[in-house]
């Protein structure tokens, strides 16, 4: 339905000829610790721990220097120009740097090994390498002066790369996503800055960071510029009015669409699902006619507005009368209005279906129109129920002898977890919750969709509807909105 960011990424191979900085071959000799380490030496020294430091006295009290072996996997070096403490970190030792731990534990095994949380490649030799490793389609790159394995942007040469959290070389072209950012990438993989164009999508990347501008409003030369969670640029749209398309499927079924619906975009944080909103009744001459209560031409299974077993219902109702005499058709537009401002705030699109006092749109009209420019939709209503005090919210849900008909057979599910999710929004927010929710009724609107679709009743003709009370179900609309999305 929605268009989604796409990029495009090829990886490529890379010869160690193209890779600037050291690239070393493994093929060293591997170390060799003199036999006269024996366990008779091993088990004559003492161990003295000192102002952070080890050390291993001889029996004479004196301090042990050079190589000591208890065990394969307990070698320290006793350095003989740091008065025989045990070496730590990297250590030059006849003209081979080698790897010890805090602890002093020589760290031998050939390989990428990780010592005190970074990870180091031993080489063959035994000692501790920097620059390009590369075993076969892996690719990583040890700091000179740290000898760790390089993570996130790093220099080399004059070319910047990007790595993965692991150390892995990211080798990419185009627009691709590593440690969970987007980066720009050349040819050879380096990363470049500025604008990124491809097609429809624009992308900024900073010069600093290599990172693409994402999720926020940025200065950019000056111009204040906002892109989206996943780092396309948003440039701010005016509402849009759409017209009805008579080749939508079920267009044909509708016999009041001369009227315009307005797409509203959000300008912030973007997450590219669009919210089709109806504000229940308000369309003059609507209840005067009709329209097949079900595409099939089969009657209707509950009653409702119109009555059960009717072939064709009425295109849009009145609507009720609240006890303090206002119209309904009033309060759902108000209410519509201020869950459009709160999704486009949380970077939702909207879809109003009615946007003021009249839309000559009937119920199937609206329903066509969500289906093909909505991800979802939400129909706002009150129940006119003849109670004496507000019983709460509810949904109305799918009637069992609905199920099997196209096309409620291949959303009533979907439309239905949608439903529970506004209820659970609704009730999070602190608004009454009806104890017969949700209620099977059989509706044009669930009848013609084809996208997760719910008729919601805020409450019935005797519920307050000042904006507070508003508010709180709009709170609740949003909360049930973002779960059912996971956004």
């Amino acid at each position: 339905m929605k268009k989604r960011l796409s990029v495009f990424l090829a990886a490529f191979f890379l010869s160690a000829a193209m890779l600037p900085g050291n690239v070393y071959a493994d093929t060293e000799e591997p170390l060799q610790i003199s036999e006269e380490q024996s366990a008779e030496i091993a088990d004559s020294v003492t161990r003295k721990d000192f102002e952070g430091r080890i050390y291993f006295l001889n029996p004479d009290g004196t301090h042990y220097t050079g190589w000591l072996v208890f065990s394969l996997d307990q070698t320290y070096y006793c350095d003989p120009d740091n008065d025989g403490a045990a070496a730590t970190g990297v250590k030059k030792i006849s003209g081979i740097n080698f790897l010890f731990t805090s602890e002093g534990i020589y760290v031998r095994t050939p390989g990428i090994r990780t010592a005190e949380g970074a990870r180091y490649w031993i080489r063959s030799n035994g000692g501790v390498a920097n620059g390009w490793y590369i075993q076969g389609s892996k690719l990583m790159y040890f700091d000179p002066q740290t000898y760790k394995a390089v993570t996130g942007t790093y220099n080399i040469g004059r070319r910047t790369y990007v790595f993965s959290s692991d150390g892995i070389f990211a080798r990419y072209t185009g627009v691709a996503a590593v440690n969970g950012k987007y980066y720009w990438f050349k040819d050879d993989s380096s990363l470049q800055s500025g604008w990124y164009e491809n097609g429809d999508t624009r992308m900024y990347f900073f010069s600093d960071t290599y990172e693409a501008a994402a999720n926020g409003t940025y200065i950019i030369d000056g111009v204040e510029c906002t892109f989206d969670a996943n780092g396309v640029y948003t440039e701010a749209k005016d509402p849009t009015l759409v017209s009805f398309d008579s080749s939508w499927e079920f267009a044909d079924y509708s016999v009041i669409n001369s009227g315009q619906a307005v797409m509203y975009y959000a300008s912030t944080n973007r997450n590219n699902i669009t919210v089709a909103v109806n504000a229940g009744h308000g369309t003059s001459g609507g209840s005067s006619v009709t329209t097949l209560s079900h595409p099939d031409g089969t009657p209707k299974v509950t009653g409702g507005t119109t009555a059960e077993g009717a072939v064709y219902s009425t295109a849009v109702s009145s609507g009720m009368d609240f006890n303090d005499g206002t119209e309904e058709n009033v309060v759902t537009l108000r209410m519509a209005q201020l869950l459009r401002d709160a999704l486009l705030a949380e970077g939702f699109d909207v879809l109003m279906i009615r946007d003021g006092s009249d839309v000559q749109l009937d119920n199937i009209a609206r329903t066509v129109m969500a289906n093909n420019l909505a991800d979802c939709h939400i129909a706002l209503h009150w129940d006119s129920d003849g109670l004496s005090y507000d019983k709460g919210c509810y949904y109305m849900s799918v009637p069992d002898a609905l199920k099997s008909m196209y096309p409620v057979s291949v959303t009533w599910e979907k439309s239905e977890a949608f439903g529970d999710a506004l209820l659970a929004g609704l009730a999070s927010a602190g608004a009454p919750i009806w104890s017969g929710n949700p209620l099977d009724t059989d509706l044009t609107q669930t009848s013609y969709s084809t996208i997760p679709s719910v008729d919601v009743e805020l409450g019935n003709q005797v519920s307050a509807h000042d904006d507070a009370t508003l508010m709180v179900r709009v709170k609740g609309l949003v909360a049930g909105l973002k779960a059912y999305f996971s956004v």
